[in-house]
């Protein structure tokens, strides 16, 4: 069980400006009123309620070993954990079903009978732009790629439209996972945070992020952020005053990082 101070680490870690959790609060609410929550939130942590999941090929010893140190039971995936899917591969429509069932709670319930044909329009948009908010931060839902469709989730042609255009207005769900996928990786760089310090203990122990690839095997997080990463480094410009950019790797020219600038290499070969 973690103790007070690992759990203040984590929530004082958390952004403070962060899209708020299934409770409705953001990381400002938690790190601003932790004097007053602190306990409480030591206490709802219940070994009954919480589980751990671990490798199918760890060993029995291991599974056996966590089981007595945290008090938790092994559970297998898929499962949902702060109102965000955890699985193993490729993302699939049923891991989403959770949010799918609250969507329709919300624009099926008996208040939508009161409203008119315009309301119901607004309860709609406000329930699809503000649910899926925490999801989409963490979890990028299957769609379509490459022009090859996965997935129909409506015609974006007329739900983004503008209501004069004879749409209703909602944001492109494609742009605003976009949106947080560049956010990530922004965070990433920039930012000490528990799962950023994560990464990069896993994958850049001897390298840095920008000369990594995804290969075959490592975490859908990953291969987002090698994905996107070249999009937004090109509009990343690192200061020499805080000593804590790389020479090579990070753009504080304004124009390339040094690992790619050809003059260098060919300055160097000589």
């Amino acid at each position: 069980m973690p103790n007070l101070e690992e759990l203040k680490t984590v929530v004082f870690s958390m952004n403070p400006n962060s899209a708020a959790g299934p409770d409705g609060m953001n990381g400002y609410f938690f790190q601003k009123c932790w004097n007053i929550i602190k306990h409480d939130l030591l206490d709802l942590i219940n070994s009954d309620k919480s589980h751990f999941m671990v490798h199918t090929s760890a060993f029995n010893s291991t599974r056996d070993r966590i089981k007595r140190i945290t008090g938790f039971k092994q559970r297998e995936g898929p499962l949902t954990y702060l109102g965000c899917p955890l699985f193993v591969g490729r993302p699939r429509i049923i891991y989403f079903s959770d949010l799918i069932n609250k969507v329709l709670c919300r624009v099926t319930g008996w208040q939508t009978r009161l409203l008119s044909y315009g309301g119901r329009a607004i309860l709609v948009k406000h329930v699809l732009q503000s649910l899926p908010i925490h999801l989409l931060s963490a979890v990028t839902p299957p769609g379509w790629r490459n022009e090859r469709k996965k997935y129909h989730w409506e015609s974006w042609k007329n739900l983004s439209f503008p209501y004069d255009e004879g749409g209703i207005g909602m944001r492109n769900l494609k742009d605003v996972c976009k949106a947080f996928q560049y956010k990530q990786w922004w965070s990433f760089r920039s930012k000490q945070t528990l799962w950023g310090d994560f990464l990069r203990a896993k994958y850049c122990q001897r390298s840095n992020p920008i000369s990594k690839k995804w290969d075959t095997g490592e975490s859908l997080t990953w291969k987002q952020l090698m994905h996107n990463k070249h999009k937004i480094e090109d509009h990343i410009l690192w200061k020499l005053n805080s000593g804590n950019c790389s020479f090579w790797w990070d753009n504080w020219l304004g124009v390339d990082p040094s690992a790619f600038s050809p003059d260098v290499d060919s300055t160097i070969s000589r």
